[in-house]
């Protein structure tokens, strides 16, 4: 199970569930894969101590890193029996598909992943874009609380926040992927622009 993948997930989780249905006062039902309690990183990650960039500690035995990549490594090494062990413990990585987790690269991306980007908007499958949406859905059933009158809100949120995202337009349509891609495809006819110039030189 991928650490980095997992924390993608759980970043975007915060943002588009877990902050919205906790100012609803609701909690999640034990079946849904995204609930807190069955990330199999959850405890690993609460250890983390970031007082800023370069400081990173481990609030469990007191060990100081300067990078987060390193402590990763402390934790997996000397720590791994504090990973979740609660039944049916989840590996977010294994949902990044549907919840976009290579867009989070986006944010401190260069051109060349921009333009990476660019080449997956263009290659871009309906077909398994339906396939996501339906395992989305299928997803906000299990999450929904059988009893709570929130139930209808939470199922509402996921498909509004996460599964309505899953078509070859929307899933790219974000603002700060847009500037890359955008940035990427400015450099991509600059780039072709130089060889049709080129070769008209010759």
């Amino acid at each position: 199970c991928s650490r980095i993948n997992s924390r993608y997930a759980r970043n975007i989780l915060k943002r588009s569930l877990y902050d919205l249905i906790q100012s609803m006062q609701v909690q999640l039902s034990f079946d849904c894969p995204f609930h807190p309690e069955r990330d199999l990183f959850r405890k690993q990650e609460e250890l983390k101590d970031n007082a800023y960039q370069s400081s990173w500690t481990c609030s469990y035995c007191g060990k100081w890193f300067y990078r987060e990549r390193f402590l990763d490594q402390h934790l997996d090494n000397r720590h791994s029996a504090l990973l979740g062990t609660v039944m049916n413990a989840t590996c977010l990585a294994n949902y990044c598909d549907i919840l976009g987790c290579d867009l989070a690269h986006v944010q401190d991306t260069t051109l060349a992943k921009g333009n990476d980007l660019w080449w997956k908007t263009a290659l871009c499958r309906s077909t398994q874009m339906v396939e996501l949406r339906d395992q989305c859905l299928q997803i906000a059933e299990q999450c929904t609380p059988k009893s709570s009158k929130a139930s209808s809100g939470v199922r509402n949120i996921i498909i509004s926040n996460i599964c309505s995202r899953l078509t070859c337009k929307n899933y790219w349509n974000r603002s700060n992927v847009a500037l890359v891609m955008k940035e990427a495809y400015i450099l991509a006819l600059r780039i072709l622009s130089s060889i049709i110039i080129f070769l008209a030189l010759l």
